[in-house]
């Protein structure tokens, strides 16, 4: 091993300076030799080889089957990517509030508690229920009505829409899309009616229009009564006042939304008294006070009865209490309910089953990785040994011969100085004429000679270190 030398001369030198270098050559040969060939089997030994498999038209059981194995690489491209929702949600419908089916918003109901003298000019305007009863429960009635219509269009509408999916996703990511979807769709439709609503009452309020009772504006003639004979045929003019409710007097001047429980008097024995009626409330706009009331006074039959029996004029109907219900308290007010629409709850079925047949994949695409084995390490070593040692061995050879240029050109450029200090140095020629020699031509000469071998080593090189580039990207 120390006399060991793999960089022989042609022709064999003797130079003892010449073998001393070539050993030393070869020694760093075999160092680099071993380090390569152990970063080779490291580096094939940790390797991982990627294998994609294409599985075509596969069934949903398959594809179940795939992506519980291969969840992240599985790819099926979809042959519909634009799905209408109404083909994998086959049911999705509202149960609406109890009382949008019962007999309080009947025409039979109606028409029970209708006042047969079609007048009011006994009562108490905005102040007893008796007045506005009718209105009320008939506008509730056009509430449930216009909230099941808007339903029925928004709902065909949504059918219709696309569920736009390139790839088959999974039954859980379909699972969290869908219901997100149909969430959204139960916010944004009763927001967009809420929104109308609102706009309207706005406008009310704005206006500061009187109502046919007077619930919000008060009237006073602006003229003393001695002369409203003599302007009989003239208009009357008026002066308004707003109406105030509750204890904190809010004045329907600056809010609509002013209101109070509704009541009624009765007699007794020595005295005239108001009962409340719990629930329902008047204010400076009915369909406001509307919305602020709620239909306690239905789910307890004391109550209804009490109400029925004050309406001297109602007709006997027959009616149930409405039944209780933990998916809408009854003290639930009327605004609330409106805003989901009336809606208290919704039947769903959403099946992943049809929205993989309407995807109806092709293909499906997945990939693994595989260890290196012992036979692959062992054949890419076989591959690679030779080429590996051949370009180590040139290389290395090459290193050398610009090692020993350079250090040849270091003692040329040291002789030149001496050669400086020196007289010229006379050559005799054949004819034994003294030649005066330039020693700085000659060191010229001598380094452009070396200079253009160098150049060559490197033009030689240049593909083996290609060579090993090609290597390390493989």
């Amino acid at each position: 091993m120390v006399e060991l030398n793999l960089f022989p001369t042609i022709p064999p030198s003797k130079d003892p300076k010449i073998i001393r270098r070539n050993r030393r050559t070869t020694r760093i040969y075999l160092i680099l030799l071993i380090t390569a060939l152990f970063i080779l089997i490291l580096y094939t030994s940790l390797r991982q080889e990627t294998i994609t498999t294409i599985v075509k038209s596969p069934s949903l059981s398959k594809y179940t089957q795939l992506y519980l194995k291969y969840p992240l690489t599985l790819r099926c491209s979809c042959t519909h990517t634009a799905i209408k929702y109404k083909k994998f949600i086959s049911q999705i419908e509202p149960r609406y509030h109890q009382v949008c089916s019962s007999i309080f918003v009947s025409p039979k109901w109606l028409e029970s508690v209708e006042d047969p003298e079609g007048s009011y000019s006994h009562l108490i305007y905005g102040v007893d229920f008796r007045s506005v009863i009718r209105m009320q429960f008939q506008a509730l009635s056009t509430l449930c009505t216009l909230s099941q219509n808007t339903l029925n269009t928004s709902l065909a509408i949504f059918g219709q829409t696309d569920f736009i999916t390139a790839n088959v996703i999974s039954r859980a990511e379909f699972d969290v899309r869908t219901e997100a979807i149909i969430q959204q769709f139960k916010r944004t439709i009763p927001n967009q009616f809420i929104e109308t609503l609102k706009l309207i009452q706005a406008t009310n309020h704005g206006n500061q229009l009187a109502t046919m009772f007077s619930s919000n504006w008060k009237f006073f003639s602006k003229y003393p009564i001695a002369y409203i004979d003599l302007l009989l045929d003239q208009p009357i003019h008026v002066l308004t006042r707003p109406q105030k409710y509750g204890a904190e007097n809010c004045s329907c001047g600056l809010k609509s939304t002013c209101s109070k429980l509704s009541d009624f008097p009765f007699r007794t024995s020595n005295q005239s008294l108001r009962q409340t009626l719990p629930g329902f409330l008047v204010g400076c706009l009915l369909f406001d006070s509307l919305l602020q009331s709620s239909l306690t006074c239905l789910y307890n039959e004391t109550c209804l009865g009490m109400m029925r029996a004050s309406i001297y004029y109602s007709k006997p109907v027959p009616v149930e209490t409405l039944i209780y219900s933990p998916l809408m308290m009854p003290n639930t007010t009327i605004e609330t309910m409106l805003s989901q629409l009336f809606v208290s709850e919704w039947f769903q079925t959403i099946s992943f089953d049809l929205y993989f047949n309407e995807c109806a994949p092709q293909s499906c695409q997945y990939s693994y990785s595989i260890e290196s084995n012992i036979i692959y390490v062992i054949t890419t070593l076989i591959a690679l040994f030779g080429g590996l040692t051949k370009g180590l061995h040139f290389f290395l050879y090459c290193i050398q011969l610009i090692v020993v240029k350079f250090v040849d050109c270091r003692r040329k450029k040291k002789q030149l100085v001496a050669y400086r200090n020196q007289p010229d140095i006379a050559v005799i020629d054949q004819d034994n004429n003294n030649i005066e020699i330039d020693p700085i031509a000659a060191a010229t000469t001598t380094t452009t000679v070396q200079v253009t071998k160098l150049y060559s080593c490197v033009l030689l090189l240049t593909p083996y270190i290609l060579f090993f580039s090609a290597i390390r990207i493989l």
